[in-house]
């Protein structure tokens, strides 16, 4: 998917990680155990209150087992801890990037800290690009199968290089981008935007419209600055 794209100030390579620690073999080993058993109760003591019983009663300390686990996940100021290490493989994976370069060493990226917000943002378009591609595009060569992508104020904290390198990446990899924006970032925008259109309030009736942004608006809202503009809208 990424194959030809360009990532980073110098035009590295990027290719993208992830690496799976094992579920704890006990945990697997009890798991396989408990499936044979219920296996074995379905085909041939599923009609016996006795053995049905018996079946249950064995699963008792496993169930006690994954209720702990699932115990350990708390959602908090709307963000899940995901502890259930053996149920949820988010909590056993780990993602790196690696970047590679023709004239220089090849540069791991295992941890956001250290980045600014502009150098994260380009990351990240590479990688929820890559990631909808797989699921929109049902492998992973396929075009996705809905390209259009509107992006709510997800650049605010790029700088101007960055925000061109960023949302030269979606157009890449096959989608529509639609950005809202603050006034503050629309020059950035507009250098890779197609077109863009500012939304206006009347402040006498409330309502909300859009208006085409081009170069005889651009120079109006100069001369005439109205009092209460929304964010721009921009598509690329």
């Amino acid at each position: 998917m990424l194959k030809g794209q360009q990532f980073g100030p110098q035009g590295g390579r990027l290719s993208l990680d992830v690496t799976f620690s094992p579920i704890d073999r006990q945990f697997e080993t009890t798991l396989s155990r408990i499936l044979s058993k219920l296996e074995d109760w379905t085909r041939n003591a599923s009609d016996n209150p006795t053995e049905t019983r018996k079946a249950f009663n064995n699963c008792e300390t496993f169930v006690n087992r994954l209720h702990n686990e699932l115990d350990k996940i708390h959602d908090t100021n709307g963000i899940k801890a995901y502890g259930a290490r053996n149920l949820d493989p988010r909590v056993r994976s780990s993602f790196y990037a690696i970047v590679h370069h023709d004239n220089a060493p090849d540069e791991r990226i295992s941890s956001t800290g250290g980045k600014s917000g502009g150098a994260l943002q380009e990351l990240t378009s590479f990688v929820y690009g890559a990631a909808l591609i797989y699921l929109l595009g049902g492998d992973l060569t396929a075009r996705p199968t809905y390209t259009t992508l509107f992006l709510d104020e997800a650049l605010i904290k790029a700088d101007g290089r960055y925000t061109k390198r960023a949302l030269a990446v979606l157009p890449r990899l096959g989608f529509q981008i639609i950005v809202s924006a603050p006034e503050s970032k629309t020059a950035e925008i507009l250098n890779v935007a197609n077109r863009a259109y500012v939304a206006y309030k009347d402040p006498s009736t409330g309502n909300s419209y859009l208006q085409e942004l081009d170069s005889e608006t651009i120079t109006q809202d100069e001369t005439q600055p109205t009092t209460a503009p929304a964010k721009p809208t921009t598509e690329a």
